[in-house]
């Protein structure tokens, strides 16, 4: 034990701080310093010292951290309240957070400070030296009404504080202040009242309890706290400190009564802001941990079943770095509002930060119901999202664990849902997966694959392969599209169906996309000097296409390789276009002023129509293998293939049809009048620059 101060002896002005590092109390002592506080601090380490100072020293004011060997903040809070219930108490810790800050609050605590913000401890101080003196002087005003009730009238009117007299369960007196708080008119409309009607139901146990418990805080002089119904019935939190006195020779009780119900709002506001998210007001990560917990425990008891949707917005990121964190935040505030009105009343939807979202599905019977569900989620996040006057589409991906099918621990739930989430996103997005057990080894694998990639980046790992594009009338190579390997140095060769989604994820696919249209221009430049000019096609990803600097960034690397821009050709993918059409058409007109061509890739595959090509100022159409594999095998395919040239061409797009692999595909494209054709037929599998025949 030391002291740390300007002295040793202590007085009425000496603080008890119970803080075991010295460090931290000469800091804390200096910032009382600095506030004009030049009184002395007496620090304890130990529970015995922490006993006999608050004992013998009788401080008016103590300080303590929340963590100390052997001993913790709370128990120093009891202790000190059983033993000076009129000191203020402060918390100076770094490791009290709002759950225990709150617990600390409740149970007397006058403020807590974090050892980060310790500018704070002078004003707190302050504050509570002057709210421990007001606390006696309300006091030492109650010890004088009790010695002379009518000579200190005018002063009992004047204290801002409710003040009754209460004789044998009846209201003898209130003044002004009481008047005003239960709002009643005249004296009359309470006195004569019996106390107990103003207790509000949820503050009542039995007749007997009420009366006994109210006499015994008024004989130790602490307080309570209560529910009271004023006159017009309003509620109220009231903070009542009572005391006996004698009346006319009849005992009776002193009842101060002061409106509370500003601290009560405060204190609930801090733990709804402990458990729920602040931008979206759903529960946060905090509050699924205790459901969840309740629902298990439930569940287990009634022979019931619960489920996890973990839910993952789809390249939420660059609606962050395009249009700002305010939009981004709106589409999160939509996507909660449109989640919440999906689900049953008595599922819980919580955000637990950034992009992620989980729904908490209670008291089932089967698992039927969750598919149902998240066949009305997914389609409801995917509706167009007006934010700050620009139209977005999103989609995600989600992942379903169920207890105690899958685990019969929450956290262990909670992670099989990640897993399967991750399983959603790798089989193309935007949808969901049920947890199998599988997932464990898929995540142990991914996570392994996730590192190798870091490095693969950093140590370029990479090479490109190229696959001819063929004129389909001459037959003579027009170009090429390049395709990116992975050679790695276990694994062998991956192909880009294996890294690329994991990439996006990892955000590596901006480093990886630059290298691959750096290298791809710089192969293309010295060819345009040994044989006759081609353009090598380049494939886009969502993320790169939606980034602020894209056209810059092609400029930058045309410049670099001294390629004309005619050479160059971007792929993308009308999907991730549809996500904000208007954006959309700026960046491409943006791309094609520097000169470089334009194709909408994979088209057919999916939702395509063409009547929403008009918008988009591209030049070619890439017919996806899927529809051009069909040609002699599907009537239907060939239809949709016929349909897709002819629409093409009266919109003035070119049309390269992708995976022609026979010479039956390519007869019938040239009957059709396709533009280009590229697949096996003319290369095989693509392979690498040096062994490709397009590009020697």
């Amino acid at each position: 034990m030391g002291t740390v101060g300007h002295a040793t002896s202590m007085n009425t002005r000496t603080v008890l701080l119970l803080e075991d590092d010295k460090s931290d109390a000469e800091l804390l002592t200096r910032e009382l310093r600095k506030a004009g506080m030049d009184f002395p601090i007496h620090r304890v380490d130990t529970r015995d010292d922490y006993v006999r100072a608050l004992s013998e020293q009788k401080p008016p004011l103590i300080i303590s951290d929340y963590t100390l060997p052997g001993f913790d903040g709370l128990s120093a809070l009891g202790l000190a309240r059983e033993a000076l219930p009129d000191s203020p108490f402060i918390f100076v810790s770094g490791t009290i957070g709002e759950e225990r800050a709150i617990e600390a609050l409740k149970r007397g605590a006058v403020d807590y400070i974090h050892k980060d913000n310790l500018r704070r401890v002078g004003p707190a101080v302050k504050k509570a030296l002057a709210e421990a003196q007001e606390r006696v002087r309300r006091r030492e005003a109650e010890s004088a009404l009790r010695e002379a009730e009518e000579r200190y009238q005018n002063l009992v009117e004047l204290s801002p504080d409710a003040i009754l007299t209460v004789s044998a369960g009846v209201i003898t007196f209130a003044n002004k202040a009481a008047l005003k708080l239960y709002r009643a008119n005249h004296q009359e409309a309470l006195v004569g009242k019996q106390y107990i009607d103003l207790v509000h139901e949820d503050s009542l146990g039995s007749l007997t309890v009420r009366l006994s418990g109210l006499q015994d805080h008024a004989q130790r002089h602490s307080s309570i706290e209560q529910k009271h119904v004023r006159l017009d019935g309003s509620v109220v939190h009231v903070e009542l400190t009572s005391a006996p006195v004698s009346l006319h020779g009849n005992d009776a009780m002193l009842i101060f009564a002061r409106d509370v119900s500003e601290r009560k709002r405060y204190q609930s506001e801090l733990e709804h802001q402990a458990t729920h998210d602040a931008l979206t007001g759903l529960p946060n990560r905090t509050s699924l941990k205790y459901r969840l917990s309740h629902a298990i425990a439930s569940a287990r008891r009634h022979d019931k079943k619960v489920a996890i949707t973990f839910i993952d917005l789809d390249n939420f990121k660059s609606i962050n770095d395009n249009f700002g964190h305010e939009v981004g935040d709106e589409v999160l505030k939509v996507v909660a509002a449109r989640l919440t009105e999906t689900v049953r009343t008595t599922d819980t939807v919580v955000r637990l930060g950034g992009d992620e979202f989980v729904l908490l599905f209670t008291d089932l019977d089967d698992v039927d119901i969750v598919t149902e569900l998240m066949h009305r989620a997914l389609p409801a996040i995917s509706r167009p999202i007006n934010a700050a006057g620009t139209e977005l589409v999103l989609t995600c991906s989600a992942g379903i664990s169920i207890y105690p099918l899958d685990a019969s621990d929450a956290d262990i739930v909670l992670r099989n849902a990640d897993k399967a989430m991750y399983r959603a996103k790798e089989k193309g997005r935007n949808n969901f997966e049920y947890f199998t057990p599988d997932l464990n080894s898929r995540s142990s694998e991914r996570q392994t694959l996730s590192a190798e990639l870091h490095r693969a980046v950093e140590r370029k790992e990479f090479c490109l392969c190229y696959q001819p594009q063929v004129d389909v009338l001459s037959g003579m190579p027009t170009g090429a599209e390049a395709f990116i390997r992975w050679n790695h140095p276990q694994r062998g060769v991956l192909l880009p169906e294996k890294f690329i989604p994991l990439s996006e994820e990892l955000g590596l696919i901006v480093p990886i996309g630059e290298w691959v249209l750096r290298n791809a221009c710089k192969r293309v430049r010295t060819l345009l000097t040994e044989q006759s000019p081609f353009t090598v096609s380049v494939n886009i990803s969502s993320v790169q296409f939606w980034q602020t600097n894209l056209i810059a960034l092609v400029e930058r690397v045309l410049r670099s390789a001294d390629l004309a821009p005619r050479y160059l050709e971007l792929d993308l993918k009308e999907s991730m276009l549809a996500r904000d059409p208007r954006s959309a058409v700026q960046t491409i007109k943006g791309l094609k002023s520097l000169g470089v061509g334009i194709a909408i890739d994979e088209y057919g595959a999916g939702n395509s129509g063409l009547t929403q090509l008009q918008q988009y100022p591209v030049d070619r159409l890439k017919i996806d293998r899927s529809i051009v594999n069909g040609i002699g095998l599907d009537p239907e395919d060939e239809t949709v293939c016929r349909t897709i040239i002819l629409l093409a061409h009266n919109l003035g797009l070119k049309v390269v049809a992708e995976g022609v692999a026979t010479e039956a595909h390519l007869a019938f494209l040239r009957n059709h009048g396709c533009d280009v054709a590229q697949g096996y037929l003319f290369s095989g599998n693509p392979i690498p620059r040096e062994e490709s025949p397009a590009l020697m």
